[in-house]
């Protein structure tokens, strides 16, 4: 049945669309006839398609136009090669013809719409370029030569308007076809002057020429140019001051301070001299070349200390001192350090505090294509060359600043074999037996070319390959086998072809025990902004890091499984070496395992602690306001008092929560300066706006060992917010208007509550929770005023006495109380809903609502939509008039009726829900 009534709904709809479709065939024809007689309609219609027509038609005749310019313009050219008179002059009728066209072409644009006429004028724009001489005269034989480009590299001619002296040009802002800006650029040439070239613009932003967003028509370029002389004598002082101040005179000796001398006078004659600029830029380079071949000062003393660098071999029999031009040749197997003299004959000690030397060459890596560096000689004068060529090379000595340059030649060390020494014994392509990962080192020797001289090749010039399970220390150059079997392949940097294998089988060996040492206690502080994370405790020898160990210590296989047993609190991160991590304060428990023996293993266990614990946080506001669409704000938490984040707090983030969703969000930030390691991180925080509305916001630390309170603000954000802050405010006034409360005033409080429901929900939310408080107390204090009137106050007020809903403003905030000794109290107004005033509570002990609550029936009004008329009906119910047993009554059978009606609900969807399911298993069936 289901099924048929579905069907017969997709048929009705096609029969009315198509009777839509038919009629819009039928009626569309006579809307032309309609707007004929009248409506204008037709009208726009003929008007859209003749301005269709118009731009068409400008644009054909617009091509027409520069072709027939084209063709006239070679005309002219070959006229003038012939020596006969332009097309122009020989034709008047040709003219006369033109001047009939443009009058036919200016009355059409004058019959176009006035709309069109202003859209032509801004896509295209009048400029006319003045050129003048030094003091503002014109320069009428100036000629201008403009040109456009749609990609700043293919130039075109631009003519100049033809009613014009040649300086106005009427420019194209975008091209029609391509519709992009078109580029232009002009020069200036007159006689007797310096050509002008001009900078490129367009009409797409402001230029150093003029600004389009202006409007100005036409635009004036003035170009001031200046004479051949005055721009000549201009560039010759220019290169003159140039060269005298190329270098100073305090720099040289006193004999070089005179060549010195002689070579800028010499330059200045040059330039003076010179019949051109080009002429005043050769001799301006020529003198300073001269200049540069006399030594400084500087460059006599480093000759001088260049003298006393020398190399010394490891074994201290070899000496080798730079050559007369500074050199020092080495091959790629020497191993020694170099040295520097001090003129006493002592020599710098190679260390921090004395020497630096550098010398280093940016290579790419063979094997990888990565970028590397190769460090001939290291900070502390160590050789380390290992590739053939020359290099620059310095020392700086530290107690004057010094640096003193020399070059370093590596050459090739003539190595034709090598053979690996393995505890004593010639390895060279055999094969050696190791137990589990047993560490060994290889001695290796190079043989020199044509002799039998055995050498030993330092590691630097070594390349280590190690093949199956085996690894290499490079700094060490031990090598171990994790496996049952490996090997390793030694062969020079310089000469690959050269090279030696050694093979490898290991007896596997099982580890047997375990021992993890970690500190007992650890601080939560840095982090590691490049992989969001607090910084963990890292492997190593030095206080604070963790070691583990496996026995015995040549096991094949030592690696360990962790375990995080407390993962909320630490978690172990392998990946890039991070470590113990840990996310919050709290004892980490974690289990190490031994991977080649499961049953070897070891719990141990981390208590982690904040540097500076949360104690307390605070807002900077306790209102923010937005609007809609607004970015972004930023919302400043104060922590332990200290406004700056880097001194707060070391975990300053909180878990947030909202009373409303859909109008605010915030966000934690943990921020840090990448440039450097030594900047504590800070953390930002940010209001996202999302809508309109009123939300209040508590925050949750999530470091709660310093017994840190929840942060609370409230957000408002509304289109409006000045008109929403005056209603609210003139509420405000109403209820502080209110002062004492007296039955004279229930008038006056009656109508604080209505204006108060007739806001909006925002602007509710602006109204300060203090004032709102001092209107809910003032309709208690009514209330038990009217009751004490009535002489119902000794039934219901005293001591214990209970509490009946219906208080102004609907909601069940409960009736107040008074005590025999007539003081009457009030309820907590700060209640969310049905709580029973203390009797022992005094009326001045009464604190104002909570920034976060309000009464239930106020909020249920607000979700409900509930109008002012029935609210206000709600609120002149009497209670006084109810009888007391009636009013018992009620309130005992209340939580039967309540029961039977959400049974009754249940039953009802219920019910509902199955029926569904059935027929659903119905139509299936």
């Amino acid at each position: 049945m289901g099924r048929n009534k579905r069907n017969k709904s997709r048929k009705t709809g096609i029969v009315l669309l198509a009777a839509a479709m038919l009629l819009s065939q039928i009626v569309m024809p006579g809307t032309e006839l309609f707007a004929a007689e009248g409506d204008g309609a037709a009208g726009e219609t003929t008007g859209v398609q003749t301005v269709r027509e118009s731009e068409e038609n400008s644009t054909a005749s617009g091509t027409t136009e520069e072709q027939e310019s084209a063709e006239s313009g070679t005309t002219k050219e070959k006229a003038k090669e012939n020596g006969a008179p332009p097309a122009d002059a020989a034709g008047p009728e040709k003219s006369e013809k033109n001047e009939a066209a443009g009058s036919a072409a200016e009355q059409g644009r004058s019959d176009r719409p006035l709309s069109e006429q202003k859209n032509e004028e801004k896509e295209r724009r009048r400029i006319v370029i003045r050129a003048t001489d030094r003091q503002g005269k014109p320069i009428e034989q100036a000629k201008i030569l403009m040109e456009r480009s749609l990609d700043a590299r293919t130039w075109s001619v631009v003519s100049p308007d033809a009613d014009s002296s040649g300086g106005q040009y009427t420019l194209d802002v975008k091209d029609k076809r391509e519709n992009l800006f078109v580029t232009y650029r002009f020069s200036v040439m007159a006689r007797g002057y310096t050509p002008h070239e001009g900078q490129k613009f367009t009409f797409q932003r402001k230029n150093q020429y003029f600004d389009p967003a202006e409007d100005a028509d036409p635009v004036e370029i003035t170009v001031r140019m200046f004479s051949a002389d005055e721009t000549l004598n201009a560039a010759k002082d220019k290169a003159i001051q140039e060269l005298l101040h190329y270098k100073e005179k305090d720099g040289y000796r006193e004999t070089e301070q005179e060549q010195l001398q002689q070579q800028i006078d010499a330059g200045i004659e040059k330039i003076r001299e010179a019949a051109s600029v080009g002429e005043i830029d050769y001799a301006l380079k020529t003198a300073k070349e001269r200049i540069d071949r006399i030594k400084t000062r500087t460059q006599y003393e480093n000759e001088e200390a260049r003298d006393r660098i020398y190399f010394r071999s490891e074994d201290g029999k070899t000496v080798v001192r730079p050559d007369k031009y500074g050199m020092v040749t080495l091959t790629t197997v020497d191993s020694g350090t170099f040295h520097i003299g001090r003129a006493d004959g002592t020599d710098y000690a190679n260390d921090d505090n004395e020497t630096d030397w550098d010398c280093t060459w940016k290579y790419t890596d063979p094997d990888h294509g990565d970028i590397a560096w190769n460090v001939i000689i290291g900070a502390y004068g160590q050789y380390q060359g290992k590739f053939v060529g020359n290099y620059d090379a310095s020392v700086t000595l530290r107690d004057t600043g010094q640096k003193i340059n020399f070059k370093v030649r590596v050459t090739d060390g003539h190595i034709d074999r090598l053979r690996a020494v393995i505890d004593g014994e010639d390895a060279s392509g055999t094969e050696i037996h190791v137990m589990g990962s047993e560490k060994k080192k290889a001695a290796i020797e190079g043989r020199l070319y044509g002799t039998d001289r055995w050498i030993s090749i330092p590691a630097h010039a070594l390349k280590y390959t190690p093949g199956g399970s085996t690894s290499v220390n490079h700094a060490t150059a031990q090598f171990r086998t994790w496996g049952t079997s490996g090997s390793i392949t030694y062969s020079l940097v310089s000469r690959p072809s050269v090279k030696v294998r050694v093979g490898i089988r290991a007896t596997i060996v099982h580890p047997t025990g375990i021992e993890v040492t970690v500190p007992k206690e650890a601080y939560v502080d840095d982090w590691d902004g490049a992989f969001d994370r607090f910084v963990g405790i890292r492997e190593g020898d030095r206080p604070g890091e963790y070691r583990v160990r496996v026995y015995p210590e040549n096991a094949s296989n030592p690696s360990v499984r962790w375990t995080d047993l407390t993962p909320d609190i630490a978690e172990f991160q392998e990946k890039h070496a991070g470590g113990i991590v840990p996310r919050k304060a709290g004892v980490a428990k974690f289990r190490v395992t031994c991977v080649d023996n499961p049953s070897v293993s070891k719990v141990v266990s981390i208590r982690f602690k904040y540097m500076k614990p949360l104690k307390t946080a605070v807002s900077d506001k306790s209102v923010y306001y937005a609007r809609v669409g607004d970015s972004p704000l930023r919302l400043h938490i104060i922590t332990n008092g200290e406004w700056n984040s880097v001194r707060g707090a070391s975990e300053q983030r909180f878990h947030w929560t909202y009373s409303t969703g859909g109008v605010a969000a915030v966000k934690d930030s943990v921020r840090y300066d990448p440039s450097s390691v030594t900047i504590p991180r800070w953390v930002e925080h940010s209001i996202t706006i999302l809508g309109e509305g009123t939300v209040y916001v508590t925050g949750k630390p999530y470091d709660t060992t310093g017994g840190c309170k929840p942060v609370r603000f409230k957000v408002v954000v509304s289109d409006d917010i000045d008109c929403d802050r005056e209603a609210a405010e003139r509420v405000e006034r109403m209820i502080n208007a209110i002062g004492e409360v007296t039955l004279e005033k229930k008038g006056q409080i009656q109508g604080a509550r209505a204006a108060y429901n007739a806001l909006t929900r925002t602007q509710k939310g602006l109204v300060d929770d203090k004032v709102y408080a001092k209107l809910v107390a003032a309709e208690l204090r009514l209330r038990q005023l009217e009751r004490q009137q009535s002489g119902d106050s000794s039934e219901n007020g005293g001591p214990g006495g209970g509490t009946q809903p219906g208080a102004p403003g609907g909601g069940d905030s409960g009736g107040g109380t008074v005590t025999p000794g007539g003081e009457t109290t009030k309820p907590d107004p700060t209640a969310e809903s049905g709580t029973k005033a203390d009797a022992r509570t005094p009326e001045a002990s009464i604190k104002p609502a909570k920034a976060t609550l309000r009464p239930a029936a106020d909020r249920k009004s607000e979700k409900t939509g509930q109008n002012a008329a029935s609210a206000r009906i709600f609120r002149e119910v009497e209670i006084r008039k109810t009888p007391k047993k009636t009013v018992n009554t009620v309130q005992k059978l209340s939580p039967m009726l309540s029961m039977i009606l959400l049974l009754a609900l249940t039953g009802t969807f219920g019910g509902g829900a199955l029926r569904r399911y059935m027929l659903y298993r119905r139509e299936r069936s």
